[in-house]
């Protein structure tokens, strides 16, 4: 068999190989997730609901964090934080890995990481970096340069831009965003609502997740009875927001 020969047997079986692996890629289901570093529920989501779902159907998600929530510029165009400095800081921190490691199964164990431990040392998000810097694998150094440095404060106001301009606004964190559409429903059912948008072929998982409870909303479990069992962190500028009882940490 000549050289040429070879090569168009080699076009032939490589060819399906490659358009397969491009039609996974496209059909991959796009989650959004909204948050900042210090509301404890979105933590309590990142480290949950979340890493489980990645754990077990992420071959399906592709994964975005914006770690910026409530933030918005003061009088003088200074960002502020819902719960203060440290949790600029933690957004910073979050964005610059996030920004410096695009792939997402290196960039969600740091984050991860982060969301499970920089709560409880919240005035040590250097420390909490290091720490989690070395489960991921990555520079902690370089992290910190970023976060500390003028690409932190850029990536910070392009967050709060993005934020900005979700349409519909967020009206509290945790906000979720699925293929382009605001997300309303019980936060464990939110692999459901992947599975279901899913054009290709689901992942054995998928069979064990289950609709949300009719009337249940985001920051309920879709077991949830009332909607005083929210909870969120309040977009404090979403005054018409209908949830008056929810949790506002």
């Amino acid at each position: 068999m000549s050289f040429a020969d070879v090569m168009r047997w080699l076009v032939v079986l490589l060819v399906p190989f490659a358009a397969a692996s491009s039609a996974d890629i496209t059909a991959r289901v796009k989650v959004d997730f909204y948050m900042e570093s210090l509301c404890p529920f979105c933590g309590i989501f990142a480290t949950s609901t979340l890493k489980d779902m990645m754990g077990e159907i992420g071959e399906i998600v592709e994964l975005s964090m914006i770690p910026s929530g409530n933030m918005r510029p003061d009088a003088e165009g200074t960002l502020q934080c819902q719960h203060g400095p440290g949790e600029c800081e933690g957004n910073r921190v979050e964005a610059c890995a996030i920004h410096l490691h695009p792939d997402q199964h290196v960039w969600f164990p740091f984050v991860n990481c982060f969301e499970e431990n920089f709560p409880e040392n919240r005035e040590f998000a250097a420390r909490t970096a290091e720490k989690c810097a070395k489960l991921a694998n990555i520079s902690a150094l370089d992290v910190q340069t970023c976060a500390q440095g003028p690409l932190g404060v850029e990536l910070a106001e392009q967050m709060t831009k993005q934020t900005a301009g979700l349409d519909p606004p967020h009206q509290f964190v945790p906000w979720v965003v699925i293929d382009g559409g605001a997300y309303s429903g019980g936060t464990d059912a939110i692999p459901y609502r992947v599975c279901q948008a899913y054009k290709g072929v689901p992942p054995p998982a998928c069979s064990k997740y289950r609709p949300p409870s009719p009337g249940s909303v985001l920051g309920l479990t879709s077991t949830s009875t009332t909607k005083k069992e929210a909870r969120v962190c309040m977009n404090k500028d979403r005054t018409h927001f209908e949830h008056t009882n929810a949790h506002t940490d």
